[in-house]
């Protein structure tokens, strides 16, 4: 048995596995083969050395009594004993001969290095002196052997006179005197403490090698050569759904399926080959009921005189495992199609995305080409270049404009809405006065209130002065809600704002503080119900009353609000009562103002290169360069400019306007950008790239107004951009800014 614990435990791989339990088999194998070895190699010494003492004491004796007994004629029986006592003493067995009184007669070195008795004067001396603590029944044995009876040996713990209990094992034998009488006796002892040790050391290790064996936490078994089963554990029965006395009836083959077989075969005659010491692969076990369980098995052969005997086998239950690896597997195979689709939708978004975003840009540019020239001639007529007209008509031409001004406000709004929704609108935050922001933004809809007779307020903190944010789109939802409050309000109430410092605490642990800037526009007007508050902020939803056919709008411009408000990582607050008016606060972080500002550019527009010579328009008007394909906006233009003593040369498309450039050499290009042929863009990095023209000033005009649209025409060479529909005053004003800076005299040296 503990041959196969050993032999087993010293070279099985299984337990070298990282399963579960596994670093209590290892631990505890390594450190009780040590203490094995040392067992084994001791009791074998001892065995050897108990033989050969044995062997050698009864040799000295025969000897040493043959020879007395042949001398025993011519000498006295003082010298038989003599003799005796030589032979006893050389002895290599550790025996001592008594008289019947119990004293020494005789005794052999092994005897007195054995127990310690250098130096002790023996001869004459009693036994009880030197071992006083005999056990009771070692005297009633000395008692009964003086009296003729054969005591026979026995293995007791006795203390020593060096004062340790030691392990002995005694003999004791009567001795004869020559008229047959029993003269003493002769007493034969081993210590076979060492022995005893290694016994209980042994058989404590072949215990805990057992309860490894039976407790493991994976299954073990035990085959002979011919594949018959003679030893499992009880995790081995739980694996395959059989009782230990099942399995001892049965082969490895019975558990084994063929489709199996072949392979496990060709594995241990390699393993048998002593090609590798141990081998371990994943098989099928057959349960009791049939079913099929995955095992990692780890085999190790048994060896006698070089001879296999048997196997050894580890088998660790996989089905957790395998299950995982079925569900892991699945998963991944769903999460891959998964991804598939989602690449899928993905391109099908990014293509709906550029749709939209092309036809934003399409409806950009078709809406606002007509509407530049609904604007542009409205401003022509009221500003009398087409002769004077009277007060009606004046009324008529203000209605058409009013108008084409309420339709370009409801398309910005639909753009600015798709453009934040798509995550397409950037903020430009820049240091801004409030004191002058509120002004401005008053001012916007000073003359609506001033039609409803309504009186405007504002009121600003007296520590407010320079805030963080983007003015153009900070003043979009503020002058948005000031619209509505007028929109709202009955004649003759009142509409404020007021701007005002927060600071909130959050309530977590860390009790961090956040500091805001508050616009709130205060107004008398219906106000709104709880019910319906929710669905304000909402794109194209409006509050569903008769209200609606009294009060016009899309319901986008509180979408916008709250969306510009978000993006400044603010929110909007709303308090209001019906019949008393309402309370909108747009809350933004006030956040610091940094110190440092960069300086104002002196030219018209950014990164632009102008020209360094000097010029002159002394005797002559300017000759500007229209490229424009719509004739509305062509005759518009023309009309305007001409009109304010400007000369104009036209082109429809980006080819005629270089050519026309090369020929004529404007003094300013009016570029458009989408025209057959060649584009506005093209054309303006050609003209940029012919040296001879290419310091002429030039205007994108264009009806494209989406993210990006600016810079691109900077980029490609314009001079300036602005998007359709233009003021025609706004381009005159421009033009002359260009010229001005154009033609303007170097400075002197």
């Amino acid at each position: 048995m503990y041959q196969f614990y050993s032999d087993y435990f010293s070279t099985s791989p299984f337990l070298n596995c990282e399963y579960p339990n596994n670093y209590l088999l290892e631990h505890d194998r390594q450190r009780l083969l040590q203490e094995n070895e040392l067992l084994r190699a001791q009791i074998f010494q001892l065995e050897q050395d108990k033989q050969n003492l044995q062997q050698r004491a009864a040799q000295s004796l025969s000897q040493g009594t043959n020879q007395a007994k042949a001398k025993a004629p011519e000498t006295s029986q003082q010298e038989i004993q003599k003799h005796l006592a030589l032979f006893i003493e050389h002895t290599p067995v550790a025996v001592a001969v008594f008289d019947r009184q119990m004293r020494y007669i005789a005794f052999s070195r092994r005897w007195v290095s054995d127990y310690h008795l250098e130096g002790v004067p023996l001869p004459g001396t009693s036994y009880d002196q030197i071992f006083p603590h005999t056990p009771a029944e070692w005297r009633a044995r000395f008692l009964r052997c003086l009296a003729g009876s054969v005591e026979q040996g026995e293995e007791t713990v006795a203390w020593l006179p060096h004062g340790r209990p030691e392990w002995l094992k005694w003999e004791v034998r009567p001795w004869y005197s020559q008229g047959q009488e029993i003269g003493g006796l002769v007493l034969y002892s081993e210590v076979i403490t060492e022995r005893k040790q290694a016994e209980l050391a042994l058989r404590q290790s072949e215990e805990r090698f057992r309860a490894i064996f039976e407790q493991a936490g994976i299954g073990i078994d035990q085959t002979s050569m011919d594949g018959r089963l003679l030893k499992v554990n009880q995790r081995l029965c739980e694996i395959v759904g059989y009782t230990e006395t099942e399995l001892l009836q049965m082969t490895c083959k019975d558990l084994t399926y063929a489709d199996d077989a072949e392979y496990e075969t060709r594995m241990i005659q390699q393993l048998l080959s002593g090609e590798s010491k141990s081998c371990t692969y994943e098989k099928r076990l057959r349960r009791k009921d049939g079913s099929p369980v995955w095992v990692n098995l780890s085999l190790t052969p048994l060896w006698s005189e070089g001879q296999p005997i048997g196997l050894i086998a580890g088998v660790q239950d996989l089905s957790e495992r395998k299950r995982v690896e079925d569900e892991r597997k699945q998963a991944e195979a769903e999460l891959q199609q998964a991804n598939q689709r989602l690449e899928l939708v993905n391109r099908e978004l990014e293509r709906a995305t550029r749709l939209k975003d092309e036809f934003l840009a399409n409806m950009s540019h078709e809406l606002r080409t007509p509407l530049n020239a609904i604007l542009g001639l409205s401003e022509s007529l009221q500003a009398s270049l087409f002769g004077p007209l009277n007060d009606k008509q004046q009324t008529i031409i203000a209605t058409v404009e009013q108008s084409g001004r309420h339709l370009l406000e409801l398309i910005n709004d639909i753009l600015d809405l798709a453009k934040i929704e798509a995550g397409k609108l950037d903020l430009e935050i820049q240091p801004l006065s409030v004191p002058s922001f509120c002004e401005h933004s008053l001012t916007f809809i000073r003359q609506l209130a001033l039609e409803k007779n309504l009186r405007l307020t504002s009121q600003i903190a007296p520590d407010i002065n320079l805030i963080q944010a983007d003015e153009r789109r900070l003043r979009q939802a503020v002058i948005n809600l000031l619209s509505n409050a007028i929109k709202f309000t009955p004649e003759g109430g009142t509409i404020s704002l007021e701007v005002s410092r927060q600071v909130t605490t959050q309530t977590d642990e860390a009790r961090a503080t956040q500091v805001w800037i508050q616009f709130s526009v205060i107004d008398t007007g219906i106000g709104i119900t709880p019910s319906d508050q929710n669905k304000l902020f909402e794109p194209f939803v409006q509050i569903d009353s008769n209200l609606n056919r009294q009060y016009s709008g899309t319901g986008l411009g509180l979408a916008l609000v709250r969306q510009i408000t978000e993006l400044h990582q603010g929110h909007v607050m709303l308090t209001s009562e019906v019949g008393k008016g309402s309370c909108f606060t747009i809350r933004i972080p006030d956040l610091p103002i940094p110190i440092a500002s960069s300086a104002i550019p002196t030219s018209p527009s950014k990164g632009t290169t102008h020209p360094t010579f000097s010029q002159t328009l002394v005797g002559r008007s300017p000759l500007i360069l229209l490229a424009e394909d719509n004739p509305a906006n062509v005759q518009t233009i023309s009309n305007y400019l001409q009109a304010n003593n400007y000369h104009l040369l036209l082109a429809s498309n980006g080819q005629e306007a270089i050519e026309q450039a090369k020929t004529h050499r404007p003094d300013l290009i009016i570029m458009d950008i989408q025209m057959p042929v060649m584009d506005g863009l093209e054309a303006m990095q050609r003209i940029r790239a012919d040296r001879a023209i290419s310091q002429v000033p030039i205007i994108a005009l264009t009806a494209l107004a989406m993210r990006g649209d600016r810079e691109k025409c900077l980029e490609a060479g314009a001079t300036e951009y602005i998007p359709k529909p233009v003021s025609l005053e706004q381009l005159a004003q421009q033009i002359q800014q260009l010229l001005a800076y154009r033609y303007s005299p170097l400075p002197a040296k």
